[in-house]
């Protein structure tokens, strides 16, 4: 660079200057700046060799922590007793407040602000604060530790955890906070009234909720404490504020600031939440480590990380607008409502920013917005990536689209109409203040205003207007998924404020540079190295260094005391800037020994070093950097617009987005490569935000529940744009910012808002198309849950009508009254259902069978496979119904396994049985072959259960539709993955935590419908098509077209593997042969099954001839994947037969769906349970889900046999599978399956030994983080 940008410097002059340096530098090696290039950490970044505050060698004799948390949100604390713990082997203290020295509070802008841990006789804050600290030689005994840690709390309190309780509650912190603009008072009495008029001005009321979201790193908090002589401490720690951290170990530790040492090599992400909540870890590791004088690590795990480190504040806009005919806004009133945690302190950033930025690009003349803080008993609000920021916008944007339908005018056209304008004479945000001063001082907008370009542009390269017909279209043509479009823009104000750098060069030239910034993935490493490889080889030779000369140091106080914090986007400009007033001040030292020659210019700075060190030139140096108007903090606005396009499933909430470009200005890039990676990460993480990331917390104990992978829900891969576009603005400029530049790590998270429009958007046509008309109100995060409420959704849209599920003529379909009392009532007349009826029967256990279909089907384009497993739980429960089974399905001791690829056998395996091979059957044949050994008179259709009521003597089945119930002792869900009964059940357990344990008046089912369980199925991203077809039309196919007649050897299974993406194989059932295709698609969730598409079959033949893409809808031709070198066409001869012999009408196409499994299979009372598919369905391998269903029948089976009394013998011969034995033991009459017993009157303490109680224990808790176990002798799953 040279020199700084001078004020006037013109957007042509950056350019040329941009390409004559990168013209210089090419070919030599130099960095400059404006150059694309890599960090120079990628390599290890990547390969994960990078070391992390955790990954730092820990020394002899170091200790390793654990935290013991509050298990109370709100309470005071009495005692800590660790003397348990301390006993266990490994274990060396327990850790407590009266351990720490100094102060037991860490500090945030030189204020206090929170304990380091709940002291004894202070109150927890929330639930999991520190408590206490267990030291073990090892984790695994700090582990063992604190589950022998006693905590004693009286005076136990409710926690407040949500706005509403915070509201009611009067938590309101004594910080008020407000933006003014112009004089909305002379608006109050129109402002009142929603809907009246005048003027011609229009009036609309409503409200905006935005949710928390987690920081969600990649590398949890950690700090590593070491103590050293004389008293002094050095803490590696993984914080962005390392200034603050050293501040309170030392007043925590009670020793002069210079005997804390705090050092940073690098964070696995940050994103506000190390800037001030790494802080008390630092400390409890310090204070441990002098508690001990031995070295101390503490490395928090996931589940803790989130529960301690808070989120976002939740935030509640409450508006009225005033508007005219055009939709310009006259007048705003807002009042915002947020949650700051347990104290305000953190949360004052985030509501600043949401205050100062409501009104985004939008122009509005009177403007006022109060802000009203409250505190609650949660971790501590701090900024996320952008505070405040996609709150604002998400408000001011919803309002806007609201404001364009209230009018009926185009959306982009409303946003037109409200855009500050450059010309205008009002280019002034409003003014902020809090507790009556202001902050910062008023401003006008940042020029370039450069917004109006933007715009104009993205319009054009998104191809806008096509796109609205293309949706418009779309969404006239299709009920069920529906299609939103929305252009939004974004506006984010960014401080800078002094930094200091130190350069150090050695004899050999080498450079090492010390700057406050922390590294984080934000690229400022290789930033500052351009920095300084641009201003010293420029400078000295008109060359730029090569980065083999210099690198950056770890962060250390020891070198850089009082360093501020690495946030708000700007630490790479402030830290360039410092680099750069060092790097210059060099070269004035330097310039005497620069002489002319040809040599590198690696070599000539060589030489320049060491003749400067014989003169005894100091070889080091400061810099620093001010804002220019000697302000502490100096703003300038970034600005930026994004188009998307969305997708919905209106039947269950999915979506998709499939397109998504932004166009951002972050002025001249210091680094293309890096800038872009960082819009590209805003993006995403504020999709996170509209989309995914619920954080849900348990009312009546504050207890995080989203706090693990499993639970909470960041982007994924299918998340990301499946056309994602992230472009910075070219030939513009910044002149009063570092070399041009501005800042980019979070002002493009807002671009994202456009998702959450789009989504509204996909609603609103949805509901238009129920016939529900008027506004709506969509929260953020826009889950799957809540946009299938938003679009109306009922029950009977989900119900598919008995045509299009392939029936063709009723079987036990007549009308038959309904019993009145039972003593099991069975939902579900699948496989399972018939099963568990024929085996209750027999044993003189009056089971009745209540199905939600009009008919078991008798049509079918599936297959059951019955392996070893389910044959064996069949045969336990009734022997007749296994016999007929294998009588039936096609069986072979020798199952023959033939494998093709490229139309050729690649392996053949035949695996010999010993007469217990698999037998596979038509699933027709098999439901009616189950239901022969049930009487017709017990299986009633068109009885859909929906929900019930349970006492301690039985429960009450309600129907879907029907006025008639049952009464039973038990009832069992065996009504599958979509089962109606599951929500109810789990429901209950909530219903049974917050003490609500009441029915309505008319006895319809629980009061607390407001706390039913959403739990919908997962759709796994696999579309299949599969259908059964003769053998005599195949071979008349295959004669009629001139092709080989395909592999049909009985009882073989033959997998194709031609086609990229494609699972296609071929199973032999006897007179018939089964056929399956598997791709996968993503946007195709919805539906479960659809039988005879019209053009389906031409569709399928075309895509498996041409080797396209099979996933694109009918008419449209798919994509050809590239064929590897060396190899020929895929040959998919043998599958393409088997289609063309098909009847299109006979072909299914389905969606893959999962089950997530849950630890709550019955109700508190225990008179309802669910098996089966419906509380824990398996991934829809080959047969596996009625395998399961099988085991599942013969151990509930089993327990009746152990627990109800006089109950009959089988009236079949019983024959063991060899771990069900047959006992003879009963206990009391148990018509309850509350599962705290064994059900084979197991003696043993731990029940290990025990399979019946292993099984049973194992379907109960396989719940969070845990995998379904798979079935004894069961197949690996597709």
């Amino acid at each position: 660079m040279g020199k700084v940008l001078p004020v006037d410097e013109s957007t042509e002059q950056l350019e040329r200057d941009g390409r004559e340096k990168t013209r210089r530098a090419d070919g030599k090696g130099g960095a400059v700046l404006w150059q694309p290039l890599p960090k120079p950490d990628a390599h290890l970044v990547s390969s994960g060799e990078a070391r992390y505050t955790g990954d730092v060698h820990v020394g002899k004799g170091a200790l390793y922590g654990v935290y013991v948390g509050s298990d109370q949100g709100n309470a005071r604390l009495v005692a800590v007793d660790g003397s348990a713990a301390e006993r266990v082997e490994g274990v060396v203290k327990v850790v407590t407040a009266a351990d720490i020295p100094g102060t037991n509070i860490f500090s945030l802008f030189g204020k206090p602000l929170m304990e380091v841990m709940v002291p004894i006789g202070g109150r927890s804050k929330y639930f999991g604060q520190p408590a206490a600290l267990a030291l073990g030689t090892t984790s695994a005994a700090a582990e063992q530790a604190i589950k022998l840690v006693k905590l004693t709390w009286d005076d136990v309190k409710p926690p407040v955890v949500t706005l509403a309780q915070a509201r009611a509650a009067s938590t309101l912190t004594p910080i008020p906070m407000e933006a003014k603009k112009g004089d909305v008072s002379q608006f109050d009495d129109l402002l009142a009234a929603e809907g009246s008029k005048e003027g011609g001005l229009h009036v609309l009321r409503g409200v905006v909720e935005c949710g928390s979201q987690l920081h969600f790193y990649m590398e949890p908090q950690a700090a590593y404490a070491v103590p050293d002589e004389d008293g002094t401490m050095t803490v590696w720690s993984s914080t962005q504020g390392p200034q603050y951290t050293h501040a309170s170990v030392a007043s925590a530790l009670n020793v002069p600031h210079n005997k804390v040492n705090i050092r940073i090599r690098r964070l696995g992400g940050g994103f506000g939440g190390k800037a001030f909540l790494s802080i008390p870890h630092a400390v409890n590791a310090a204070v441990a480590a002098k508690a001990t004088n031995r070295p101390v690590r503490l490395v928090l795990n996931r589940n803790q990380d989130c529960a301690m480190t808070g989120g976002r504040e939740e935030m509640e806009f409450e508006y009225a607008v005033a508007v005219d005919e055009k939709g310009r806004i006259h007048a705003l009133r807002a009042t915002i409502h947020a949650i700051t945690g347990a104290v305000p302190g953190g949360a004052i950033i985030g509501c600043k920013e949401a205050t100062e930025t409501v009104d985004q690009t939008y122009s509005i003349p009177h403007l006022h917005v109060a802000t009203k803080m409250y505190t609650a008993n949660l971790p501590l609000r701090v900024p996320v990536r952008g505070p405040g920021g996609p709150e604002a916008s998400t408000f001011i944007e919803s309002v806007l689209q609201r404001i364009a339908h209230h009018l009926d005018l185009d959306p982009s056209a409303v946003r037109e109409t409200n855009f500050y304008s450059p010309t205008a004479t009002d280019m002034c945000p409003p003014s902020v203040s809090m507790m009556g001063r202001p902050m910062p001082p008023p401003r006008t907008l940042t020029e370039p205003y450069v917004l109006p370009r933007i715009w104009e542009e993205l319009k054009a390269t998104s191809g806008w207007e096509g796109r609205k017909s293309e949706v418009e279209r779309f969404n006239t043509a299709n009920r069920w998924r529906k299609r939103g479009l929305a252009m939004t823009t974004l506006r984010y104000p960014r401080p800078l404020s002094f930094s200091s750098a130190l350069i150090n060069v050695y004899k050999d030239g080498s450079v090492v540079l010390h700057h406050e910034g922390v590294e984080m993935g934000q690229g400022l490493s290789i930033k500052t190295v351009q920095t300084a490889c641009e201003t010293l080889g420029m400078g000295l030779f008109g060359e730029a260094l090569p980065t083999s000369l210099v690198r950056m140091a770890d962060l250390d106080t020891a070198f850089m005391p009082n360093p501020g914090p690495s946030a708000g986007s700007t630490a790479s400009e402030r830290m360039c800037w410092a680099i750069h007033d060092a790097a210059t001040k060099l070269v004035d030292k330097l310039m005497p020994f620069c002489k002319p020659g040809d040599a590198s210019v690696a070599d000539r700075w060589r030489e320049v070093i060491t003749a400067a060190d014989g003169a005894k030139v100091s070889l080091q140096q400061q810099g620093e950097y001010k804002p220019l108007s000697g302000k502490p903090f100096e703003f300038y606005d970034t600005y930026g617009a994004a188009v998307s396009e969305v997708e919905i499933d209106v039947l269950t909430g999915e979506r998709r987005i499939h397109y998504c470009e932004m166009l951002y200005d972050c002025g001249k890039s210091l680094n293309p490569l890096i800038d872009i990676g960082q819009a590209e990460g805003a993006l995403v993480m504020g999709i996170g935000f509209h989309t995914s990331e619920e954080v849900v917390i348990d009312e009546s104990t504050g207890r995080l529940l989203t706090d693990g992978t499993w639970e909470y829900k960041p982007p994924l891969a299918g998340d990301i744009p499946t056309d994602m576009r992230v472009r910075l603005l070219e030939k513009t400029s910044h002149p009063q910012g570092f070399a041009s530049s501005k800042a980019v790590g979070e002002p493009p998270l807002l671009g994202s808002t456009s998702v959450f429009i789009a989504i509204q958007e996909a609603v609103r046509s949805a509901r238009i198309d129920g016939g529900l008309t008027g506004h709506f109100e969509l929260s953020t995060p826009a889950t799957c849950e809540k946009i299938q409420q938003a679009c109306g959704t009922t029950l009977e849209h989900m119900v598919l009508r008995p045509s299009t599920m392939g029936v063709s003529r009723p079987l036990l379909a007549a009308a038959k009254p309904l019993p009145t009392h039972v003593d099991v009532a069975i939902v579900g007349g699948g496989l399972g259902g018939l099963l568990l009826c024929a085996g209750l029967r027999c044993r003189g256990i009056d089971a009745h069978v209540f199905e939600r279909a009009p008919a078991l089907r008798n049509a079918s384009q599936g297959i059951f496979m019955a392996f070893t497993n389910g044959i064996s739980a069949v045969r336990r429960v009734k022997c007749d119904i296994a016999d007929t089974m294998l009588a039936s399905g096609v069986m072979d001791p020798t199952v023959a396994l033939h494998q093709r690829m490229l139309g050729k056998e690649v392996k053949t395996i035949r695996v010999d049985k010993k007469g217990n091979g698999e037998v596979t059957i038509r699933w027709t044949k098999a439901q009616n072959i189950f239901a022969s050994h049930v009487p017709d008179e017990v299986i009633h259709c068109s009885c859909g259960g929906r929900d019930f009521t349970e006492d301690d003597t039985g429960a009450t089945l309600v129907f879907e539709g029907r006025n008639e119930q049952v009464r039973a002792k038990m009832i069992v869900a065996v009504d599958g993955a979509f089962s109606a009964l599951r929500p109810q059940i789990l429901s209950r357990h909530r219903e049974k935590r917050d003490g609500v344990m009441q029915v309505t008046k008319d006895g319809q089912g629980s009061a607390a419908a407001a706390l039913m369980i959403e739990d919908p199925p997962k759709y796994h991203g696999f579309l299949n098509w599969n259908a059964l077809v003769k053998k005599e039309d195949i071979a008349r196919y295959a004669e009629s077209e001139g092709v080989p007649l395909p592999y049909t050897e009985r009882g073989t299974v033959a997998l194709t593997s031609d086609c990229p993406n494609v699972l296609a194989y071929i199973i032999d059932v006897g007179t018939h042969v089964f056929w399956q295709i598997r791709v996968p698609e993503l946007s195709k969730a919805g539906h479960r099954a659809v039988a005879g598409r019209q053009g389906l079959k031409e569709h399928l033949l075309r895509g498996l001839r041409d080797g396209t893409d099979l996933a694109v809808p009918i008419g449209q031709e798919g994509g050809k994947p590239q064929i590897p070198a060396g190899e020929t066409q895929p040959d998919m001869s043998e599958i393409i037969c088997m289609v063309g012999a098909t009847p299109e009408e006979k072909i299914y196409e389905r969606c893959i769906y999962d089950r997530a499994a849950t630890s709550t299979i019955t109700t508190p009372k225990g008179r309802v349970i669910m098996i089966g598919d419906a509380a824990h369905a398996p991934y829809p391998g080959p047969g596996q889900g009625a395998n399961m269903t099988f085991e599942d029948v013969s151990v509930l089976i089993d327990m009746f046999e152990k627990h109800v009394p006089n109950i009959q013998a089988p009236n079949t011969t019983t024959v063991s599978n060899g771990d069900m034995t047959n006992g003879t033991t009963h206990k009391p009459a148990m018509w309850s399956c509350r599962p705290t017993w064994c059900p084979r009157s197991c003696a043993s303490a731990s029940r290990s030994g025990c399979p019946a109680c292993s099984r049973w224990s194992t379907m109960r808790t396989s719940g969070r983080g845990s995998s379904i176990p798979r079935p004894r002798n069961s197949q690996p799953r597709a």
